[in-house]
């Protein structure tokens, strides 16, 4: 009996500490093949990951920077089920992408208004966002919290399994 709950105990403390963070597939993960595509290979690699077949190919449409408003267009377009919130909206988009990693969504997040990443996983104590940039692709670095709000812009896209319709929860985003 002390055995079982000792057990229970244990995996309730994993619980807790071990955040559930996005698992993404590697052959799911796509690079930044021309250094300046990361906010398509980012859609890209969350379009995969939740079967939308029609961002399989976003990086080889796309090959240059882009922002909210051109990604916002271009996702109603081909009929990806979305929702974005704008950079400069940290206070609601904070909330926002942490629930995506914990819904199993995961999101693209802005970096300073020049980079964007993947996030899989956000608590109080860190972010773990895949790089696209990096060798080996797609590893999961894990960055303290406080450094991570400090590079965060506030811009995030969360890309949902089917194509049909889209969320928005911010007005005004490019549509």
């Amino acid at each position: 009996m002390m055995r079982l709950l000792s057990v229970v105990l244990l995996a309730l403390c994993l619980q807790r500490v071990a955040p559930a963070d996005v698992h993404i597939d590697r052959s799911n993960r796509v690079p930044n093949r021309t250094g300046s595509q990361c906010v398509y290979a980012s859609l890209e690699t969350l379009g995969r990951h939740h079967g939308v077949r029609s961002l399989y190919s976003i990086t080889s449409r796309y090959k240059s920077t882009s922002g909210p408003q051109q990604v916002a267009r271009i996702l109603s377009q081909l009929g990806v089920r979305h929702m974005s919130m704008p950079m400069g909206s940290q206070s609601r988009s904070l909330p926002a992408a942490e629930e995506a990693c914990r819904d199993g969504y995961g999101c693209l997040v802005g970096m300073r208004g020049r980079h964007a990443v993947v996030l899989v996983g956000l608590d109080m104590t860190s972010a773990r966002i895949m790089r696209n940039s990096t060798r080996p692709l797609g590893d999961i670095q894990s960055i303290p919290r406080a450094a991570f709000d400090k590079v965060f812009d506030g811009w995030i896209v969360i890309i949902y399994p089917t194509t049909r319709g889209r969320i928005t929860l911010v007005p005004g985003d490019g549509k």
